[in-house]
C-alpha cells in the first residue's frame, strides 16, 4: 500500500504581500465558542475533513496549540462564509502554517479566499515568522493557483512530490512554478 503524502508549499516573502481588502457585504472576525457546527459545514463543502462539529472541536479547537484569534472567519449576513487558520507547528518552529482554508461554494469567486490567506499571513508575520507553509492536495488546483499567485512555492518533502508538481504545473499551464521548487532537506 502506498502512503499518501500531502503536498507542501512555502512563502518566504510575507512582507511583500498586500493588505487584504474585504469584499463588500463580508466581515472578518476570530473564532468564537459555538462556531464549530457552521465551520463543519464549510469544511464539508470544501472536502477538508472535520465535517462534524465534534471533529472540528476534537481536531482543531481542543488542541493545545489552538488560539481562537488565529482562526479567521469571514461572515456574510451573520453566516460563516469562509475560514482560514494561522497555525503553529511545534515540530517546525521556524515557520507558521496556513491551515484549513475553505470558502462556501456560494461565496466563491469574490476574492474571499485571497482575503482569508492574506489575513492569516498577516497573523503569521505579526507573530515574528519569516515564512508560512501549508499542506495541500493535488486536486485543490484552484487553491494552488491562488497560493502560487501569492508567492508560495512547492517544497519537495517526499519522493513523490517532484512528479506530482510536474503534473500540476502542466495542468495549470504554469511550468515556471517548478523553478522555485526545492527539497525540504
Amino acid at each position: 500500500m502506498t502512503r499518501y503524502s500531502p503536498l507542501l508549499m512555502e512563502n518566504k516573502a510575507l512582507d511583500a504581500l498586500p493588505a487584504p481588502v474585504v469584499p463588500a457585504g463580508y466581515t472578518l472576525r476570530a473564532y468564537r465558542h459555538g462556531d464549530a457546527a457552521a465551520l463543519a459545514t464549510v469544511y464539508a463543502a470544501c472536502r477538508l475533513g472535520c465535517d462534524t462539529a465534534e471533529l472540528v472541536l476534537d481536531r482543531l479547537v481542543f488542541r493545545g496549540w489552538f488560539v481562537p484569534e488565529r482562526m479567521v472567519i469571514a461572515e456574510k449576513d451573520a453566516q460563516i462564509a469562509g475560514t482560514a487558520t494561522a497555525w503553529r507547528d511545534a515540530g517546525d518552529p521556524g515557520a507558521g502554517y496556513l491551515r484549513m482554508l475553505g470558502v462556501r461554494p456560494q461565496d466563491r469567486g469574490r476574492g474571499l479566499g485571497r482575503v482569508l490567506v492574506l489575513t492569516a499571513v498577516a497573523l503569521t508575520r505579526d507573530e515574528g515568522f519569516a515564512a508560512q507553509r501549508l499542506y495541500t492536495d493535488d486536486w485543490r488546483q484552484t487553491a494552488i493557483r491562488l497560493y502560487l499567485e501569492l508567492g508560495y512555492r512547492p517544497l519537495y518533502a517526499d519522493h513523490t512530490h517532484p512528479a506530482r508538481w510536474r503534473t500540476i504545473a502542466a495542468e495549470l499551464d504554469c511550468p515556471g512554478i517548478l523553478a522555485g521548487a526545492r527539497a525540504t532537506r
